[in-house]
C-alpha cells in the first residue's frame, strides 16, 4: 500500500511541474540575454572616491568565427578521448635540451621546488615566485662528475686541496607548459675556477657549462618532487601570478583556425607528432622537409552507424576513407610556429573540422 501511495505522489509532482507552463509561469532561462547594462557609479567630486576593482571583467566579444546574428542550436560538445595516460613527472629530452614536465600548474609545485634547494644545502641568492625563478649563490665543491659535484655540495662544499675545487651556480626556471594546467622546469648550470669567476651578470640563456651536471641536478629535482608532490597541500599565491603567456594558443577563425606554438620549430614539430600519437590519430605519412603530417581523422560526432550495423561490426570502427584524410602543416612565424589543417596542399579544411583537430592536438601537447 505504501509503495502505491509513493508512486501516486511522484506522478502528482510530475504533472504539477509539467503543467506549470499552462498556469502562467514563464520560462525565464534566457532572460539574462535581454538584461540592460548600467554605467559605473559616479561619486560626487566633493566626496572621497574609492578605487573600484572589476572582480569579474567581461571581455570584449571577438566574433572570429563570423556567427554574429545567426541563430542555431549548440550541439553537445564532442568529448576528447580519455584513454591518454601520462606519468605526472617526466624528464623530456629534445637534442641537448632537457626539462621536467609536470601535469600540475606552477603554483602547486613552487613550495616543493623551494624546499629542494634548502634541503640540499644549496644557498639561494635570488628567489622570485612571480616570475618562477630561483638562483643559487656561487657554491664551492669538489670537482668531478655530476654525482660527485652534487654530493659535495650537499655536504657543504669542498674537502680537498684548492686545485680540486670548483665553484658552481644554478638557475631554475618554472613556467606554464604547453598543455593547459601543466608546468615545465628548466635548469641552467655555470661553473668557474675559485678566484677567477666573473661576477657580472651571467647569461643564463646560453647552454649549461656541463650538461652532465645539469642532468644530474635536474634528475634530483624530479626525484624530490616524486617523493613530495603528492604530500603537499600548499599552493603559492605568488607563484600563481606567473605571467608567461601560454605556449599553445588556439586562434579561431571563420576560414583558417590556427594553433600557435610559442616554441622553436624543432620542438613544435616533435610536440605535434607526440600529440598525434597520444591522441591515437592515425599518421599515414610525414614530410619533415615540407613540415607536413598526413593523417586520417574521423569526426566522432558525424554520421554514426546504426544499431544493427554496430552489432555486426563488433566494436570495430568504420575504415577511414579519403574523406577522412587531412594535412597538418607547420609554418614558421615571427613569434613561434603556426599549425593549420588542410584537405590537400591547396585547400584548407573546413573551419569547424580544422578547429576540432587543432583542439585535440593542443590538449595532447606536452
Amino acid at each position: 500500500m505504501r509503495s502505491e501511495t509513493g508512486a501516486i505522489f511522484v506522478v502528482i509532482i510530475a504533472l504539477t511541474i509539467v503543467s506549470c507552463r499552462y498556469v502562467g509561469l514563464r520560462d525565464r532561462e534566457n532572460d539574462y540575454l535581454k538584461a540592460d547594462t548600467f554605467p559605473r557609479t559616479k561619486i560626487p567630486e566633493n566626496l572621497d572616491s574609492p578605487a573600484f576593482n572589476d572582480l569579474m571583467v567581461i571581455p570584449d566579444i571577438v566574433d572570429s568565427r563570423g556567427i554574429s546574428g545567426q541563430e542555431f542550436e549548440v550541439p553537445v560538445p564532442v568529448p576528447l578521448p580519455t584513454n591518454f595516460g601520462i606519468e605526472r613527472i617526466i624528464i623530456k629530452r629534445l637534442g641537448e635540451s632537457r626539462w621536467i614536465f609536470l601535469d600540475v600548474p606552477p603554483a602547486t609545485v613552487w613550495s616543493d621546488l623551494r624546499e629542494f634547494w634548502q634541503d640540499n644545502n644549496l644557498t639561494i641568492a635570488l628567489i622570485d615566485p612571480s616570475s618562477g625563478l630561483i638562483e643559487t649563490e656561487w657554491l664551492r665543491s669538489e670537482d668531478g662528475d655530476g654525482e660527485q659535484i652534487l654530493g659535495s655540495l650537499k655536504q657543504g662544499g669542498a674537502q680537498t686541496s684548492s686545485r680540486d675545487q670548483i665553484e658552481n651556480r644554478f638557475q631554475m626556471r618554472i613556467e606554464p607548459g604547453v598543455r593547459t594546467g601543466s608546468s615545465e622546469i628548466h635548469l641552467r648550470y655555470k661553473r668557474a675556477t675559485p678566484g677567477l669567476r666573473q661576477d657580472e651578470q651571467l647569461n643564463w640563456s646560453e647552454q649549461s657549462d656541463d650538461l652532465q651536471v645539469e642532468d644530474t641536478v635536474l634528475s634530483a629535482i624530479a626525484y624530490h618532487l616524486g617523493e613530495t608532490i603528492n604530500q603537499s597541500t600548499t599552493v603559492s599565491l605568488l607563484a600563481g601570478s606567473i605571467t608567461n603567456e601560454s605556449r599553445a594558443v588556439l586562434v579561431p577563425d571563420r576560414t583558417r583556425p590556427v594553433l600557435k606554438y610559442r616554441l622553436d620549430f624543432n620542438r613544435a614539430w616533435a610536440t605535434v607528432g607526440a600529440a598525434l600519437d597520444n591522441a591515437r590519430i592515425d599518421v599515414e605519412d610525414l614530410d619533415r622537409s615540407s613540415a607536413v603530417y598526413f593523417v586520417y581523422y574521423r569526426d566522432s560526432s558525424g554520421d554514426q552507424p546504426g544499431f544493427i550495423r554496430r552489432l555486426f561490426m563488433r566494436g570495430d570502427a568504420l575504415p577511414a576513407g579519403e574523406e577522412d584524410r587531412y594535412l597538418i602543416r607547420l609554418d614558421q612565424a615571427d613569434d613561434g610556429v603556426d599549425v593549420t589543417i588542410l584537405k590537400d596542399p591547396a585547400t584548407l579544411a573546413s573551419a569547424q573540422m580544422a578547429e576540432r583537430i587543432l583542439k585535440i592536438i593542443k590538449e595532447y601537447s606536452t
